[in-house]
C-alpha cells in the first residue's frame, strides 16, 4: 500500500514540505502504471509545423494528482531505478508512435541517463524493440541527459554509434549545463543538439548570451546537427531563435506537456 502523503501545496510543483516516497512507493508507481507519460509539442521553427514531441515523465499520485518529475525524480535516481524509467518511457513512445504514425511522421523523443545508455548491448536492445513494434527508427530520438564522466563518454559513444547505425536519433540534453560539454559533443556522434533553456531564458536580455546562442548554432549546423530550442515561452523568445538559425522549437508558447488523450487532441488541431 502506498505510504499516505500529506496534500500539496498550492505550487504542486515544488517539492518542498512533502517527503521523498520510499523505494516501496516508486515501486508501487511503476508496478500500477502510475508513472506515466506527457508530451510536450515540438514545432519547426521555418514552417511552424508540428514535426514532433518530448515524452516527459509524470507521476499520476491517487492522493497528490499529477506530479512532476521535481516530486519524485531524485528518488528514482537515488534508487538506481533509471534503466526501469526509461523502459517505462520508451514504452509509452513507441504507444503513442503507432498511434500517431498512421496518419503521419511525427518523433518521439525519449530522455535516458548517460549512466543507463552505457553499452552497445543496451542500445541493440532499444534498436530491436523499436524494430518489433513495426516503428520508424527515424521517428524516435534518444535523448541522454545528466552528467558523466569522461570515461563514461567513452561506453556512450558506442551505444550512440549503434543507435545511429540502426536509424534512431541521438540528441545531446541541455548543452552547455553538466555533463553536456563541447569535450562529449565531440566524442559521441549526436545528430541532435538540444539547448539548455536557461540560455533561452538568458539571451532575453542579455547580448554575450544572444551571441553564444548563435555561435553555438553555427557550431552544431557545421557538425551537421539539428538544434533544438526549449523553453520557448514568448514570441519574442521564438523570434531570438529563428534569428540564430535554430531548427525545432519546444516550450509554453505552442503547449505545456499535455497527457497522450491530450497530445492526440494537439495533433488533429496541428
Amino acid at each position: 500500500m502506498l505510504t499516505s502523503f500529506p496534500r500539496p501545496s498550492v505550487d504542486s510543483g515544488t517539492a518542498l514540505g512533502w517527503p521523498f516516497p520510499a523505494l516501496a512507493d516508486i515501486e508501487y508507481a511503476f508496478n500500477h502504471k502510475q508513472i506515466v507519460a506527457y508530451f510536450q509539442a515540438q514545432h519547426c521553427i521555418s514552417s511552424g509545423k508540428l514535426t514532433g514531441a518530448e515524452v516527459l515523465v509524470r507521476w499520476n499520485h491517487p492522493e497528490l494528482g499529477i506530479l512532476r518529475p521535481d516530486r519524485f525524480l531524485d528518488v528514482i535516481c537515488k534508487y538506481g531505478l533509471e534503466g526501469r524509467l526509461f523502459e517505462c518511457m520508451i514504452e509509452h513512445a513507441i504507444a503513442m508512435q503507432r498511434t500517431v504514425g498512421k496518419h503521419r511522421a511525427l518523433n518521439m523523443a525519449v530522455n535516458v541517463h548517460a549512466s543507463v545508455a552505457s553499452s552497445a548491448e543496451w542500445a541493440d536492445r532499444v534498436a530491436k524493440r523499436v524494430e518489433q513494434a513495426n516503428v520508424a527508427p527515424a521517428c524516435v530520438t534518444i535523448e541522454v541527459t545528466e552528467h558523466g564522466s569522461s570515461e563514461k563518454d567513452v561506453a556512450l559513444a558506442g551505444a550512440v554509434t549503434h543507435l545511429r547505425r540502426s536509424g534512431l536519433q541521438c540528441a545531446i540534453d541541455d548543452y552547455g549545463t553538466g555533463a553536456s560539454t563541447l569535450e562529449r559533443l565531440a566524442m559521441v556522434p549526436f545528430n541532435i543538439l538540444k539547448l539548455d533553456r536557461h540560455l533561452i531564458a538568458r539571451a532575453r536580455t542579455d547580448d554575450y548570451a544572444r551571441s553564444a546562442l548563435t555561435d553555438t548554432v553555427v557550431l552544431a549546423h557545421e557538425c551537421g546537427m539539428t538544434v533544438v530550442a526549449e523553453g520557448i515561452e514568448t514570441a519574442r523568445d521564438l523570434q531570438c531563435t529563428r534569428k540564430a538559425r535554430c531548427d525545432v522549437a519546444q516550450g509554453f508558447y505552442f503547449s505545456q506537456p499535455v497527457s497522450a488523450s491530450g497530445f492526440l487532441r494537439y495533433c488533429q488541431t496541428n
